[in-house]
């Protein structure tokens, strides 16, 4: 079963290609969690880390490029948060590959919460300012 699963109504910020990258950033996270659990570790965190990292880039940077076409009045504080989550994840990689840390349910839980949080919080706030406009 999925640690975390796409749903349509309860996140979808009504602009296709950004929901279409957010359902990929939890299956990114669901196949570190279905790793880990099946102790795969050793082959496939390292490139699901790797891949989860670029994605999330390549998504903030569309995401910001849409907010700032909408004229969002929120996007330097909102790029603040990415890019906080960015480094935190980068640091974690880091981390993992020199051997200093492993991957924990901790970890997976902390990038699960940022997104599920990040989505229902802080861009349901740009999905608002559209609405209203």
């Amino acid at each position: 079963m999925a640690l975390v699963q796409w749903n349509e109504a309860k996140y979808s910020v009504h602009e296709e290609r950004i929901d279409t990258q957010h359902e990929t950033l939890f299956e990114l996270i669901n196949r570190l969690h279905d790793s880990m659990k099946e102790g795969r570790s050793k082959e496939s965190i390292p490139p699901t880390l790797e891949a989860l990292a670029a994605y999330t880039k390549q998504h903030f940077g569309y995401e910001e490029g849409y907010m700032k076409r909408v004229g969002y009045p929120n996007l330097e504080q909102h790029r603040a948060q990415h890019q906080e989550f960015v480094h935190t994840v980068e640091s974690f990689i880091s981390d993992y590959n020199s051997g200093k840390v492993g991957l924990t349910f901790q970890i997976i839980n902390y990038l699960k919460d940022w997104l599920v949080s990040h989505i229902l919080k802080t861009d349901k706030q740009y999905d608002e300012f559209v609405a209203q406009k």
